[in-house]
């Protein structure tokens, strides 16, 4: 998996998909291998391939992880331009996230997704604020994309530590 990830994030789209199909062929029922998969296709722009399996992690996975594999697949509905899926899955992530450590780099690539360029950056501030892994992703994250051209968006690389 880690591999097809780095592909994918390196935007080596067939060869990150060819690697998650053999691995699924091997693993159908592991939840994860159809989430990265479902994110590959739709960095790729193969959108219906990749609401299939975001919907297919989604019935394979377990109670305690659902809720993380529910703001993923939101991040999958954004790309593939199902706004209402995607809003359901983010409000639904947050009201079962009340008092509890979310994930803000995430929820910023929802909202860059959809064109919310305040609350994405909003909630890329709190990401950076808190540390969040995931900011390691912030110079080359597909989903920020539509975020990379506003000026404030340098800030952040700032923030983060990536430019002077």
């Amino acid at each position: 998996m880690g591999l097809a990830e780095w592909l994918g994030n390196s935007r080596r789209y067939d060869e990150a998909i060819a690697i998650l199909r053999e691995n699924i062929q091997s693993n159908p029922k592991n939840p994860r291998l159809h989430l990265i998969l479902a994110w590959v296709y739709a960095w790729k722009g193969l959108y219906a391939e990749a609401v299939v399996q975001a919907k297919k992690s989604l019935d394979l996975i377990s109670a305690p992880d659902k809720t993380f594999f529910d703001l993923t697949v939101a991040m999958v509905y954004a790309f593939a331009g199902r706004r209402t899926d995607a809003l359901k899955l983010l409000d639904e992530y947050l009201t079962s996230q009340k008092g509890k450590p979310v994930e803000s780099f995430i929820i910023a690539e929802v909202y860059s997704l959809l064109g919310e360029k305040n609350k994405a950056f909003e909630w890329l501030d709190r990401a950076i604020q808190d540390h969040a892994y995931m900011t390691l992703w912030l110079k080359i994250d597909k989903p920020l994309d539509n975020i990379r051209s506003d000026p404030r968006f340098k800030e952040y690389l700032k923030k983060a530590g990536f430019e002077k």
